[in-house]
């Protein structure tokens, strides 16, 4: 647990230098202490890392890329960039360094870009607290819900251009990222025709379905067998009650101060809680919902924002701290407790 702390609050430290000096060097200290610690955990931290492990030492082996990529039916980013990675020569240390890399980064950049508008400090603060110990196990996924924040971040700072291209990317690392590209259209076409934009959703969903609806039904069997078997999403209910009370101060956000941004949030919330409450009935709704529930990143400081309340914001905190040890630390949901390094 302490390595989980430690790494946080030297994160927040070098945070707060780098916004202030402005030197590239620091930006570069405040990734480091959770890169390490995805880059030297043990095998036993994090459910999937044995998986993964297997992987790497499968790409090193395989003799083409093709038929890696084919044998392992991987998401081409994903694959491309383990293959890349395990055809250096290097240990399988460095395939998570870049792994790493891939899921920190984007969530730092988001953060950063959105200093002005919300705080970059509690951005960070809530990613570490809960979303932070999913990246040793459902490592695929948590680089595409990272790509997913900067697609946002890019979107409320008017990069319009490279938040498609990092839409397209997080959809490269986990089939689950495909509905970011419903959302985005909904913010980029706002105040556009109803009927208009309501054809075009159509169209969009219809082709994704049309032309995907094998590979998708084939993925979800797939991921069903790999990771849904047996109880891995333990303390459901926290999911539950986290995504509710988003919903809620986003809502009383949206209620106080409507832009552009809140109804985005307000959106974006009330879907993932809907998907939350489909996971009794529909197990992978589950994973989506996990995948999505990192745009709270950017809600939930927004909305304590807008809601100018000390108490509110220092509630939310306290909560955070008390999911973060309820799920990851007291029902060690995906393993990730104890902390070990590897031994080398």
């Amino acid at each position: 647990m302490a390595a989980y702390i430690i790494s946080l609050l030297l994160t927040l430290i070098f945070l707060r230098i780098s916004i202030k000096y402005k030197k590239w060097y620091y930006h570069l200290l405040t990734i480091l202490p959770s890169v390490i610690l995805l880059t030297y955990r043990g095998v036993d931290v994090g459910t999937d890392t044995v998986h993964y492990t297997d992987l790497y030492s499968s790409a090193e082996s395989s003799y083409s890329y093709i038929s890696f990529l084919l044998g392992y039916r991987l998401e081409y980013g994903f694959g491309s960039l383990l293959y890349l990675t395990a055809h250096t020569g290097f240990p399988v240390q460095f395939g998570f360094f870049v792994m790493a890399l891939f899921t920190i980064v984007p969530v730092y950049t988001a953060a950063y870009l959105l200093r002005d508008k919300v705080s970059p400090y509690m951005m960070l603060t809530l990613y570490f607290l809960m979303f932070y110990q999913y990246s040793f196990n459902i490592v695929r996924q948590s680089i595409a819900m990272s790509f997913i924040l900067l697609t946002v971040a890019l979107l409320f700072t008017n990069h319009k251009r490279l938040a498609i291209i990092f839409a397209v990317t997080s959809l490269l690392f986990h089939n689950t990222a495909i509905l970011i590209l419903p959302l985005l259209t909904l913010y980029l076409l706002k105040g556009k025709n109803r009927i208009k934009l309501l054809a075009l959703l159509t169209v969009i969903v219809g082709v994704i379905y049309f032309y995907g609806k094998d590979y998708i039904d084939s993925s979800i069997d797939y991921y069903n067998d790999a990771y849904l078997s047996g109880s891995k999403a333990s303390a459901q209910s926290s999911y539950l009650v986290e995504m509710g009370l988003n919903l809620f101060l986003v809502l009383i956000a949206w209620k106080k101060y409507r832009t552009s941004e809140t109804n985005f949030c307000l959106m974006c919330s009330f879907f993932v809680f809907v998907l939350i409450l489909m996971s009794t009935v529909f197990s992978y709704a589950f994973r989506i919902a996990n995948c999505y529930d990192i745009l709270a990143l950017i809600a939930i400081p927004l909305a304590i924002k807008t809601l100018k309340s000390p108490i509110i914001r220092s509630g939310y905190e306290c909560f955070a701290v008390f999911y973060w040890w309820f799920v990851f630390i007291l029902n060690n949901s995906g393993e990730s407790y104890p902390y070990s390094f590897i031994n080398i």
